[in-house]
Order: C-alpha cells, then structure tokens, then sequence
C-alpha cells in the first residue's frame, strides 16, 4: 500500500522529502539577533553562510548559552565568533538513513543541505521522522 505523494518503496534520499528550517545566518549578524530568530522559529541551530551562500559553520543554541556563561556582549558579538566553524552537513543525495546516523552520532537536531557548494536549507530531526513514517507537513496541526 502507498500514500498518495509517497514513493513506491518510500522516501530514501534527503532530497525527496521537505526540509522545514530555512533560517540562515549572515556572518555580520549578531548572537542577539540569532537568539531572537532561533527562538521565534523553535529552532535549536542554523547554518551561517557567507554572501554567496556558502556553508561558513553552526550556530546552536548551546553557542548561544556560552554566550551568555562568558559574560560577552551578545549584541556585540558576531555569529561567525562563537560558531562551530566545521559543521556537519549534507546534501540532496543523502540518504535518510545516513542523516538518521549522522543525528545520533553527534547528537545535533538540524543538518544543514548543501547543493552545488550552497546551503539550500537544513532538514530537522522532525523532518526524518515525518519522512521515516512517510507523512506530510502539517501532522502536527
């Protein structure tokens, strides 16, 4: 049995299912300004990217709290300063179980997707588990 929009054996690559979190962060924005939009979107990190959207690194909110712990200026302080500047990623032909893996290796919740050397958007651990029962957006409605 299939659901309608599903394929035949499932979904098997990041690239067929849709990927949820489009925050992106400039290099010139704040932690400040990142924290706002972090807890506005219920996001728990996002990529940062250069002008061309290429991948620079990771901002978490864990990054954010030693912020705060390091009694730093948060609006004074850049993204690209406390970011994690090695990232782990994929791309649109990851397979799903591989970002499964990839999750729970490092235990991260966001994977930022690259495509032709540019971040497209980053797929959540909520995307993996719509995908992984086969349901679309709006389950959680």
């Amino acid at each position: 049995m299939t659901m309608p929009g599903i394929p035949y054996q499932g979904f098997q690559t990041i690239g067929e299912i849709v990927a949820t979190n489009s925050v992106k962060f400039r290099a010139e924005e704040t932690v400040s300004g990142a924290a706002i939009e972090l807890l506005s979107n219920h996001l728990s990190g996002a990529p940062v990217v250069s002008e061309n959207n290429e991948l620079l690194g990771f901002i978490s909110e864990i990054d954010v709290l030693k912020v705060a712990d390091s009694n730093r200026d948060p609006s004074l302080t850049k993204v690209t300063e406390i970011m994690n500047p090695e990232p782990i990623f994929v791309d649109t032909t990851t397979s799903i179980s591989d970002a499964h893996k990839l999750l729970a290796e490092y235990h991260i919740l966001v994977l930022p997707i690259v495509h032709n050397g540019q971040v497209i958007n980053s797929v959540t651990r909520h995307d993996l588990l719509r995908a992984f029962i086969g349901i679309g957006l709006g389950v959680e409605d």
